[in-house]
């Protein structure tokens, strides 16, 4: 059974408008579990298109360490045929494949640029995350699984390009970071 340890809420780290608390484990406490993006770096878990014509909505996981992998609500993977976040968090049992709710963050592209997604670096905005909550949560209660409104995220993510002055031939929320890596880093190193 997987039982969140003891935390302890550190002094923030502050750098313009942000303020982050970092939460720290008790010493000698173990995750019991992998992060996603650790887990595809290490090749142990693979994340691909559900079949060779893949379908917007879902991708396939297949973990084959022996360890729990979490994906993060928002947390963004690249590749295959278009970009992707996740609609919800979840925790995928060791040795398994299961299919995993997705939304699309690249709407003008469908053809493989690769046959795995690798992790994108990065989560959607904390607007794009409300937008897929809202959604995904209405679904959920329709007992319509944890699909979202795919059109309502297009919107959002070519708002923020707007908004940013950014561009992209495909429409993809990683250009956005990507005009803006030095100040992401910024915050990042700040």
């Amino acid at each position: 059974m997987l039982s969140l340890p003891e935390i302890q809420v550190a002094d923030p780290i502050h750098h313009e408008a942000l303020t982050i608390f970092p939460l720290l484990a008790g010493p000698g406490v173990n995750v019991e579990y992998l992060l996603a993006d650790e887990a595809i770096a290490a090749g142990s878990v693979t994340v691909e298109e559900v079949g060779e014509a893949g379908t917007v909505p879902n991708l396939i996981v297949n973990n084959q360490s022996d360890r729990l992998v979490l994906f993060l609500e928002g947390e963004e993977l690249r590749g295959a045929k278009q970009n992707r976040v996740l609609n919800t968090s979840v925790l995928v049992a060791a040795a398994s494949k299961t299919a995993i709710p997705v939304s699309c963050v690249e709407q003008g592209r469908w053809r493989f640029v690769s046959p795995h997604f690798a992790s994108g670096g990065s989560h959607s905005s904390s607007k794009l995350r409300h937008i897929l909550k809202k959604s995904v949560s209405r679904s959920a209660e329709e007992g319509r699984g944890h699909g979202s409104d795919q059109a309502g995220v297009w919107k959002e993510v070519s708002r923020q390009m707007a908004s940013l002055g950014s561009q992209s031939p495909t429409g993809a929320m990683a250009d956005t970071y990507a005009a803006h890596q030095a100040r992401l880093d910024e915050f990042r190193g700040g």
